[in-house]
């Protein structure tokens, strides 16, 4: 996955090439199910990584998700951003059911943060859907604060304009692609994602490397949206350690820099032809 967002084209090279600042100085909010801190993936490296607040009880991660998002966002090895600051907000976990009120305070509590420092450079990640208007409209507000918001599409194979806050135009929300296997890779979007005109672009979301809960050395795999949107979450955490850009300036130059053209599979599912790229050294 980290291979295939730091090249235009097949054949991949077996490496990840980023910039060497690797999103330092950049506050990422996992707004989810808490974070594993002792897993390897987060020991030893440049930024921190801290559940700040939860609205669920303790802030340990009973459920992985959080800590599957996490590694992808800025774990050491499996990270698009390993230098970046990673902030878990603790939304849903076991015995707390992801209600819409704990997503709007996980989306409240990350714009008091940017309001209590307004120089603050801040990536919100939510890897999750809602039905509710008022989702959208509490990330609406948390992008016009200057918060670079990047949500999952979702993962019911219909249009993402029927969810929130991928509906939001502001918002960058994120589907998912899958790579064949060799020796004829392509990119596909995968049988699951999110379409249609409200994604923003796509990122890789299957059998991804991350980060899991059983042991502090636990690399597994998954797939789904939430993986995907980490990786556009980790991009922009590289663009604005080197820049000053607004919300709105780093979709731009997302979709500038994105590898054009490339996924297969769109035919039925009219969504912008677009593969996250992560800016070059």
């Amino acid at each position: 996955n980290l291979d295939r967002i730091d090249q235009e084209n097949f054949p991949l090279d077996l490496k990840y090439i980023y910039p060497d600042s690797a999103g330092a100085g950049v506050d990422v909010f996992v707004v989810d199910t808490g974070i594993f801190l002792d897993h390897e993936e987060f020991q030893g490296r440049q930024g921190k990584t801290e559940v700040e607040k939860t609205f669920c009880g303790t802030n340990l991660d009973d459920d992985g998700h959080g800590t599957n998002v996490a590694s992808i966002v800025g774990g050491k090895t499996l990270g698009v951003a390993n230098n970046a600051n990673i902030i878990g907000v603790k939304i849903t976990g076991k015995g707390c059911p992801l209600k819409t009120q704990n997503i709007i305070n996980g989306i409240t509590y990350v714009m008091q943060q940017k309001a209590n420092n307004p120089g603050r450079k801040i990536v919100l990640n939510l890897s999750t859907t809602s039905p509710d208007f008022a989702v959208g409209e509490a990330a609406s507000k948390a992008v016009e604060a200057g918060i670079h918001f990047v949500a999952a599409a979702g993962n019911r194979n219909i249009n993402a304009c029927s969810l929130y806050p991928g509906k939001i135009e502001t918002v960058t929300t994120v589907a998912a692609t899958k790579i064949t296997t060799p020796p004829n890779q392509q990119d596909w979007i995968t049988d699951f994602s999110n379409w249609g005109k409200c994604v923003t672009l796509f990122a890789p979301g299957e059998d991804v490397p991350i980060a899991g809960i059983g042991s502090p050395s636990e690399i597994t795999s998954g797939s789904g949206t939430s993986l995907s949107a980490p990786h556009v979450s980790g991009a922009i955490a590289l663009m604005l350690a080197n820049s000053d850009l607004t919300p709105e300036q780093s979709k731009e130059e997302l979709l500038k820099i994105a590898t054009k053209d490339k996924i297969i599979g769109l035919d039925f599912r009219k969504t912008a032809n677009l593969l996250l790229r992560v800016p070059s050294p």
